[in-house]
């Protein structure tokens, strides 16, 4: 069988109750769900040669998580220091499908596994080496081509659990963060600098970080000048949307 908080994606989301009846009712259930996560907004301002699209496409991010392991991370030139983090995330994506699998009220439930599931499970949830020797009860997202049909088809279900999907897309967005800091770290002089930082918490607190380098840098007011005017429009944007989506999440629920 890839902030500290990454580590616990997993185990935070095993309150999901019974199965929704309607996709509406999935859809509502995933955005208060994703509500709840959000903790803060956050505003950085850096200068890149180019900006790059972060589109959350399930059946990359499934496959690039599965074929993590210790041989694949040093293929792919990982650095040592994250090396563990990625692992992390190979074993919070077959945590995630074995929770599934246990759950009565899953569409993904099967009871010819409950016994290899339940035992994968003891392993699984502890965070150390014992794990990695688990054979595998996720799908193959690149089967043999005698069986690529199946398989192709059961992954396709699979992404289709709006309680996985929603766990993979978690664990996309920290794959995408380790993805940039080994970049940083195998080449430390092609990064960009973050010259301002912004963290404005739902308790009402507001923290500001500035790299020393913004300083003695011969545009310091137009950078600081860009960084304010983000975080209006962030802040405005931000509430404007969790307003909107609030709001629509109580007329549906008092319409049923």
């Amino acid at each position: 069988m890839s902030a500290n908080k990454h580590s616990t994606a997993i185990e935070r989301n095993d309150n999901r109750g019974k199965l929704p009846h309607s996709k509406l009712e999935q859809w509502l259930n995933s955005l208060a769900d994703s509500l709840g996560e959000v903790t803060a907004l956050e505003i950085n301002t850096a200068f890149v040669e180019e900006i790059t699209s972060e589109q959350f496409i399930p059946w990359q991010v499934y496959q690039e998580i599965y074929v993590i392991s210790r041989q694949q991370l040093l293929q792919v030139q990982i650095h040592p220091s994250l090396s563990d983090r990625y692992l992390e995330l190979r074993r919070q994506l077959e945590l995630a499908y074995i929770l599934l699998l246990i759950d009565p009220h899953s569409e993904l439930y099967d009871s010819q596994q409950q016994a290899q599931a339940k035992h994968n499970l003891t392993i699984l949830s502890q965070s150390n080496s014992e794990w990695e020797s688990l054979p595998t009860q996720l799908f193959d997202p690149i089967p043999n081509p005698a069986d690529q049909t199946t398989s192709t088809s059961l992954v396709f279900n699979l992404l289709h659990d709006y309680h996985f999907l929603r766990t993979l897309r978690q664990l996309g967005t920290v794959k995408q963060s380790l993805d940039r800091q080994n970049q940083i770290l195998n080449h430390k002089n092609h990064h960009p600098t973050i010259y301002a930082q912004t963290k404005i918490q739902l308790d009402g607190k507001i923290f500001n970080r500035y790299s020393q380098e913004i300083l003695a840098h011969p545009q310091q007011a137009e950078i600081l000048k860009l960084h304010q005017n983000s975080i209006f429009l962030g802040e405005k944007q931000w509430y404007s949307l969790l307003r909107v989506v609030l709001n629509f999440i109580n007329k549906k629920r008092k319409s049923n």
